[in-house]
């Protein structure tokens, strides 16, 4: 009981952290030391499973077969994790979207840099597909027109969770941060925040089938081409940071002074400055002790 209250908690830890762009609750699963565990469990996740399900010792194999008595409680602690700090991320964004939206983009840099010192050995391919997913990163983003969407439609809905599920399965790489992105991240919140069961039901139709099929493609992108993948990834996380800048006019992006000059209201720069360097520093400091610990 003690191992699955654990477990459960790590969920939890997990959930909450998936739902902050900039941090991935595959590095809380990697800093608590079940990430290997959970790889393997996921990748057991097939359609073939089904035929599993037609007698009771089909269903025991199953369950064997998936660890069971790890997935249940950890997925458990992750919806819990989820449905609590969606409240909290929700009240924060409409009291303090400054220093939030700051608070992201510190998670983000910091998130992409721990993967950037990861590649032991840059190359021609590594640095070029930096360059361009730096650059397509950036035009997708700008190209947007609100960090967060009002109304979204189930295509996109499904497609989100399709796509945002990687961040189980990569370290560093948020998924919430897929979401902003596409312009799903506040109607995923509200939608959480409200039990709207069927904008829930959808994005986790989308998360399952992602698991399925992107969790498998990620993971054999990742074993085989680590280096430029993991440079692909950090090229897109660097370059559409601009989808998250906090001062915003019409859905502009404009500096400080001009935020206040146009609408009179305080740039909070200071905050801004001061919740962007803590949040890097919290989860640099976090990676780096993973590492320790993981050498030990």
């Amino acid at each position: 009981m003690q191992k699955t209250i654990a477990i459960f908690l790590k969920g939890v830890a997990m959930g909450a952290c998936d739902i902050v762009p900039g941090v991935s609750g595959g590095t809380i699963a990697f800093i608590t030391g079940i990430y290997q565990e959970l790889v393997d469990a996921l990748s057991q996740i097939h359609p073939r499973l089904v035929g599993l399900l037609q007698s009771k010792a089909g269903l025991k194999r199953l369950w064997l077969q998936v660890n069971g008595s790890f997935l249940i409680p950890l997925g458990l602690g992750i919806a819990t994790g989820v449905l609590l700090f969606s409240r909290l991320i929700l009240a924060g964004l409409e009291r303090f979207p400054i220093p939030l939206w700051s608070c992201f983009i510190g998670l983000i840099i910091a998130s992409a840099a721990q993967i950037l010192l990861s590649i032991p050995r840059w190359s021609v391919a590594s640095v070029a597909a930096l360059l361009m997913w730096t650059v397509f990163g950036y035009q997708i983003s700008s190209s947007a027109t609100a960090v967060m969407l009002e109304n979204v439609a189930p295509s996109l809905l499904f497609f989100s969770g399709f796509i945002a599920v990687c961040a189980m399965i990569l370290p560093g790489i948020s998924g919430s941060f897929i979401l902003v992105l596409l312009g799903s991240y506040g109607y995923i919140l509200q939608s959480l925040r409200d039990f709207d069961l069927w904008g829930i039901t959808i994005f986790i139709c989308g998360c399952v089938l992602g698991l399925i099929t992107i969790s498998r493609l990620l993971a054999f992108l990742v074993g085989r081409f680590r280096d430029v993948t993991l440079a692909s990834l950090s090229g897109l996380m660097l370059g559409s940071l601009t989808r998250i800048w906090p001062w915003k006019i019409d859905f502009a992006n404009v500096m400080p002074s001009t935020y206040l000059e146009h609408t009179g209201d305080s740039p909070e720069l200071l905050q801004a400055i001061l919740a962007a360097a803590l949040s890097m520093a919290l989860l640099s400091g976090g990676q780096c002790y993973a590492r320790l610990t993981s050498c030990d």
